[in-house]
């Protein structure tokens, strides 16, 4: 929790969040959401904790950034030490994805972002656990989602792959109707989805009430061909008196 921090260019923020920890070190991380715009706050937190190599991570990470070619950074680690990296000092005003590679020692990663969102829509900090690399999963589901005034919903898309990727995302409303749309993403790079824009104008209907704003979704792409991604689903509010923002990677198991 924190209260009236200083969070850079995010300025003045109070709010939460909540991560669980993994089971294993690993030496590539991924993750989707990222952006370093309009107060806005983004810093990668890396961990080396490998007592097994005790030995220095030399650390890579690779920003794949919305319409525009990748950006590569270097930097060391020791053993049994921590860096906060500030994205926003190196990548300023991108919409960007980061996948964090490791040689010498497994690291562990997680992003904080801080934000006043629409300016003083909404204000707070989201905490998002890497997922583990290479980029190996082809399908994500997402069970919560919310759409009417006052909540916006977005999806985030990162391709690591050489490859372009056609990826499809099906929406489904709590009165059982659906729509699916597909977005092309290039290799190596990060889209992103209004989610509140598709629900207003593909699939909620007059009359529906607020079950036309409740959405759960699939994002897959095609067993032929189709090669491997990472999505996350961050939201905002300011409603009933709160505000605030979430985040969380899609879920992958079967």
């Amino acid at each position: 929790y924190f209260s009236n921090i200083n969070a850079g260019n995010a300025g003045i923020v109070s709010g939460g969040a909540d991560v669980i920890g993994v089971q294993a070190l690993a030496s590539d991380w991924l993750f989707a959401e990222g952006f370093t715009g309009s107060q806005f706050q983004e810093n990668l937190t890396i961990a080396n904790l490998d007592t097994v190599a005790n030995t220095t991570a030399a650390v890579t990470i690779k920003l794949d950034i919305q319409g525009a070619p990748s950006q590569t950074f270097q930097l060391n680690i020791p053993t049994l030490s921590q860096v906060i990296w500030n994205v926003n000092a190196f990548a300023p005003n991108l919409t960007i994805s980061a996948e964090i590679t490791s040689s010498g020692a497994k690291v562990v990663a997680e992003r904080e972002m801080y934000f006043h969102y629409g300016g003083q829509f909404a204000t707070g900090g989201t905490d998002a656990l890497g997922q583990p690399g290479p980029a190996a999963q082809s399908l994500y589901s997402f069970a919560e989602g919310y759409t009417a005034p006052g909540y916006n919903e977005w999806l985030t898309l990162q391709n690591p792959t050489a490859n372009a990727e056609t990826i499809y995302v099906t929406l489904y409303n709590a009165l059982g109707n659906s729509f699916t749309f597909s977005m092309n993403v290039p290799a190596q790079s990060r889209a992103t989805v209004n989610v509140n824009g598709v629900v207003s104008t593909s699939l909620y209907r007059n009359g529906d009430g607020f079950k036309g704003y409740e959405v759960s979704m699939t994002v897959q792409t095609t067993n032929v061909g189709g090669g491997p991604f990472v999505v996350e689903r961050p939201m905002y509010w300011n409603a009933s008196g709160t505000q605030g923002g979430t985040d969380i990677i899609g879920y992958i198991g079967g």
